[in-house]
């Protein structure tokens, strides 16, 4: 079974770390779903 496990890093996951942390990311996205700010105001 695991040969067939992908490893946990991929290429796919580099690609989208960015630099910020989890805990900003998260915040952030709260922050504009509970206030209904748009994106573009950010």
């Amino acid at each position: 079974m695991e040969p067939l496990i992908p490893k946990a890093q991929t290429a796919a996951a580099e690609r989208w770390d960015c630099g910020v942390e989890d805990r900003a990311m998260f915040t952030t996205i709260v922050s504009v779903l509970s206030s209904g700010c748009p994106w573009r105001h950010l």
